[in-house]
């Protein structure tokens, strides 16, 4: 039976990102990338392949790009392994100040009451993901968890095949997930497995840059997802089943 609906899609599943949307991140990544491009450097990526503007993500596909064109594709291994340690000790040095953003955890137990699994992708490390959770009361109540370090950078959200895996721990197909996210890192991924996605205000994007992407669903945090996904089932008397209020074109929720 499906637990909710999404603007007429039936949902069993609600697959949460961490930093920006169950947790206020503590991750430096401007820092995170000064890191990462020295290493690069060190192991003869050159800088103009680079790119400061844009995310961590999007420069390690321009340097496994850079690689496989020139002939070099069997350094990846190295410079993915290097760059992963590196990452992880500028997640891990400022984890024990995570803070949770405020209703995280009643949502999750809500929306499982409900009868929805719920569970999280994030790009973030195994380690440091699990030590944020611990650090904001999060840990112990999500079923199924997936880390960038899982299955590799090339195979890490935002590749759809990231999700489709969580979606398939969780014992449902990814048609009938929901992601929730703060980034368009998080959307592009929804999008490309086929799931449903509302995007959050607590993190990297506001509703003008959501506006920008062409998102138009959007609450202001995880805390009103239960009630962004409608009456719980106990009180709906006529189906069973919870009705989205977000529906049409698409709706801010504040």
């Amino acid at each position: 039976m499906n637990a909710a609906n999404f603007s007429g899609r039936p949902i069993e599943a609600v697959i949460l990102d961490l930093d920006g949307t169950l947790v206020h991140t503590t991750v430096d990544f401007s820092r995170m990338k000064v890191r990462l491009f020295a290493r690069m450097e060190e192991m003869g990526v050159p800088k103009a392949v680079m790119d400061p503007s844009r995310t961590v993500t999007e420069n390690m596909s321009m340097v496994h790009s850079y690689l496989a064109s020139s002939g070099r594709i069997k350094g990846w291994e190295a410079i993915e392994r290097l760059a992963g340690e590196m990452m992880q000790q500028t997640e891990m040095e400022r984890v024990h100040l995570t803070r949770p953003v405020d209703g995280a955890r009643g949502s999750i137990l809500e929306l499982r009451r409900r009868g929805l699994r719920v569970g999280l992708l994030t790009r973030g490390s195994r380690l440091y993901a699990t030590a944020a959770l611990k650090q904001a009361g999060l840990d112990g109540i999500l079923e199924e968890l997936m880390f960038r370090d899982d299955h590799g950078e090339r195979e890490a959200k935002p590749n759809p095949i990231a999700l489709r895996r969580i979606a398939s721990k969780l014992g449902t197909n990814v048609e009938k997930c929901l992601m929730v996210g703060d980034h368009s890192i998080d959307s592009t991924c929804a999008a490309g497995a086929g799931a449903a996605f509302v995007g959050v205000l607590t993190g990297a994007f506001d509703e003008e840059d959501w506006r920008r992407l062409g998102c138009y669903h959007v609450i202001g945090s995880v805390a009103d997802l239960p009630n962004a996904l409608g009456p719980s089932r106990d009180s709906d008397g006529a189906n069973g089943t919870a009705g989205a209020h977000l529906d049409g074109e698409g709706s801010f929720l504040r």
